[in-house]
């Protein structure tokens, strides 16, 4: 509420259509429950994590940046 106070456009991603952020959001993603048997990780961290790298991927196509950049500037040992 404090941010969407200050201006910000907020974007939800959720499978909640009436949770309480989303009824304050700009814009909402609604995707449906998934049920997983997947160990540590939630479903939802992992799809979220799919939608950030197809998002950084667009990004990088739309300006330009060489699909080997991240991984000379990205280290797995963080």
């Amino acid at each position: 509420e404090q941010a969407k106070a200050a201006g910000a456009k907020i974007f939800v991603l959720t499978s909640d259509s009436n949770s309480k952020l989303a009824s304050i959001a700009y814009h909402v993603f609604v995707y449906p429950q998934i049920v997983s048997q997947q160990l540590m990780k939630t479903c939802y961290e992992q799809f979220t994590f799919l939608l950030f790298d197809k998002i950084a991927y667009d990004i990088m196509e739309f300006v330009d940046i060489p699909k080997d950049f991240p991984s000379k500037n990205h280290s797995i040992l963080e």
